[in-house]
């Protein structure tokens, strides 16, 4: 019997079948890692339609950075999670969608990248804005789980409202610096009493108003007003239950509808502070009237206990946007081209030019060394010029300074009010109010009032 030849083995089959197998298996790890990256978009569109920012930012990495179709930027985790958190409370409806056109994984580098359309929707006063584009996001693979490095979004399109008519400038951030709105101070019943009592202030100085404001949900409270151009005062008295003298509080103001959310946004990206959204209504005759956005930007934590950030708080810092509909509702007889708003459209019924008084140009604050640090840092992410010297704090915008200087005993919040003039003061310089307070005009167009 004859042995059969012996046929020598075939390496190269032996060696394609491995190669082909370990191709089958990489295949499968890049489809098995693409699902991956869908599945996680899929959660991030659910987030996003419940409003749940925290589930949104489970899958960003802690350096994930974001460019909006408005080019706002955020860095990090966190700041973007705060910007998403004010832009939920500021558009009650807004919904985003990002649907992935194509997800190509590198999986030997533990990256990805992904490429699809985004659509979005909210109501705002003049109707719904869609909008929607072109986005671009960046995975990295991190134990074992896909995470976002980068989104960047692009707007193609817009329709709807009046959002879509001015496109966003190509700056890094042309989000505007708010001014002043109005400033409130809480003095004693003594010079409560005789600021309400004075000739000069209710006929000469500005117009001049003391009123009792009825609020959502039966909330009612009196005080006094002084109206200019663009800003006003706001004096309050002291009482039990009510105001604590030394109370101050601060409101700055936005000129144009959407500003606020844009100026919130900036806050919570530069580490501002925490920023709280409400809305304002005003009653008259069993009527609601729709009257400002408001967002309360809280203290930066200092120290082992932090700063204090609620109710018990003596400085507290706004931010104001008057409705839209406010001033046709509220005076129904105002020309049509004159409701708006801006702060002077919201004045624009008050002041009166034949008065002395034209604006607020800088308020004074006596504050503690913490409460000074958290505020700089708060004007600082609004985009005001922070300057410091000695224990002095400046921070300085377009025709407007807050100055912040030491709290002593008995001496706690707005101390000083510069007022600019329409016309040189005549006669009389000097007027006092109470034991505490003086109105000192000087020879050209400011006065100083001191608390």
């Amino acid at each position: 019997m004859s042995t059969p030849p012996t046929r020598p083995f075939d390496w190269a089959a032996l060696l394609a079948a491995i190669l082909l197998a370990s191709s089958a298996r990489a295949d499968a790890q890049t489809l098995s890692d693409e699902a991956a990256i869908r599945e996680a978009r899929a959660r991030s569109n659910r987030a996003i339609a419940a409003h749940d920012a925290p589930m949104m930012a489970s899958i960003w990495l802690p350096e994930f950075h974001q460019v909006s179709s408005t080019n706002a930027q955020s860095h990090g985790r966190a700041a973007a999670l705060k910007l998403f958190i004010s832009l939920f409370a500021l558009r009650p409806d807004v919904v985003y969608l990002r649907e992935p056109a194509s997800v190509i994984a590198n999986t030997a580098w533990g990256q990805a990248a992904e490429h699809g359309r985004w659509t979005g929707s909210w109501t705002q006063s003049d109707g719904v804005t869609r909008v929607g584009g072109d986005y671009f996001a960046k995975w990295r693979k991190t134990g074992g789980r896909w995470m976002l490095l980068t989104e960047t979004f692009v707007q193609t399109s817009c329709t709807g409202t009046s959002y879509c008519n001015v496109p966003p400038p190509l700056v890094a951030d042309p989000t505007p610096v708010p001014g002043l709105s109005h400033a409130m101070v809480t003095v004693d019943s003594a010079t409560y009493r005789a600021i309400v009592a004075s000739p000069f202030l209710r006929d000469e100085l500005g117009v001049f108003e003391t009123r009792t404001t009825m609020r959502e949900g039966g909330r009612v409270y009196s005080g006094t007003y002084l109206y200019g151009r663009e800003t006003y005062l706001e004096i309050q008295q002291s009482a039990p239950g009510g105001p604590r003298e030394g109370l101050g509080q601060l409101y700055l103001g936005t000129d144009a509808e959407g500003d606020l959310h844009r100026v919130m946004a900036r806050v919570v990206a530069r580490g501002g502070g925490p920023v709280t959204y409400a809305f304002a209504i005003r009653r008259r005759d069993g009527e609601d009237v729709p009257w400002f956005h408001s967002a309360r930007v809280l203290p930066v934590p200092y120290g082992p206990r932090g700063t204090p950030s609620g109710e018990d708080a003596l400085f507290r810092l706004f931010l104001l946007e008057w409705h839209p509909d406010y001033l046709r509702r509220w005076m129904p007889d105002l020309p049509a081209d004159s409701a708006g708003v801006s702060r002077a459209a919201y004045l624009a019924r008050q002041w009166r030019p034949d008065r002395y008084l034209r604006d607020i140009i800088g308020v004074t604050y006596a504050l503690d060394s913490a409460e000074t640090a958290s505020l700089a840092s708060r004007l600082t992410s609004l985009g005001y010029d922070v300057r410091e010297e000695r224990d002095t704090v400046q921070a300085v915008t377009a025709g407007f300074t807050v100055t912040v200087v030491p709290a002593t005993l008995g001496r706690h919040g707005l101390v000083m009010l510069r007022l600019a003039l329409q016309r040189p003061k005549e006669g009389e310089r000097v007027y006092r109010f109470g034991p505490r307070s003086e109105l000192r005009f000087g020879s050209g167009r400011e006065a100083t009032w001191t608390f």
